[in-house]
């Protein structure tokens, strides 16, 4: 592996070192160290897309984006979505925009993270198929009934979403039939949605009751 990254050129060595230099301190925050500096991102951009509602709706877009490249678990951004398009677009309107506008980010962002996969990551999928016929096999399998296993696969809502956009472009599956099964994501992020549009009734309700509970009951 140390030989095939060598010998790949400059433009891919440079960004992967990127990717790896933007994961790396994000994946430490939220799973090792905890010290809340992802978290209290989210927490600033959605107060202030409360107090901004249209530019907010494309700035939400841009982050779905940004988490889908970067692997930030969307889960909590999207039921805070819920939550705060609940209260400035109404019920029925708020989950519509969050809903679309959810889907719409992971879309983009999924598309991006497939072709970046596909055509600069594709070449060393070629060097473990040949090492590790196991890889081999997945890749078929994949290749063979993409549209069903791909779906399957979305529906899994503990599958990391950005990871499974990286695994399928890496694979030899067709850019149509990656589109088709993002419909996959749908009912998760309407139930997040959903759940985090109910939290906002409850508060305005003025029940006893927080976010992190609500999550806790979800699951």
């Amino acid at each position: 592996l140390f030989n095939h990254f060598r010998r790949r050129s400059w433009k891919k060595k440079l960004f992967t070192c990127l990717v790896i230099l933007t994961i790396t301190p994000v994946f430490l925050d939220l799973f090792i160290l905890q010290t809340g500096h992802v978290t209290g991102f989210i927490d600033t951009f959605l107060d202030w897309m409360a107090t901004n509602p249209l530019l907010g709706v494309w700035a939400y877009i841009s982050m779905m984006i940004l988490t889908s490249l970067i692997f930030i678990p969307p889960s909590i951004l999207i039921f805070a979505a819920g939550f705060t398009f609940q209260s400035m677009w109404g019920p029925v309107d708020g989950i519509m925009i969050a809903l679309v506008s959810s889907f719409l980010g992971s879309l983009i962002g999924g598309l991006i993270g497939f072709w970046r996969a596909k055509y600069m990551t594709r070449d060393l999928v070629q060097v473990l198929m040949r090492r590790y016929p196991l890889i081999k096999a997945v890749d078929a399998a994949i290749v063979k009934n993409s549209l069903r296993v791909m779906l399957l696969m979305r529906l899994n809502c503990l599958m990391p979403f950005g990871v499974l956009n990286y695994v399928f472009g890496i694979t030899g599956v067709d850019a149509a039939v990656f589109l088709m099964a993002m419909v996959g994501i749908v009912p998760w992020h309407f139930l997040l949605i959903f759940l985090g549009a109910s939290a906002e009734t409850m508060y305005d309700d003025g029940a006893e009751t927080t976010t992190m509970g609500v999550i806790l009951i979800a699951m």
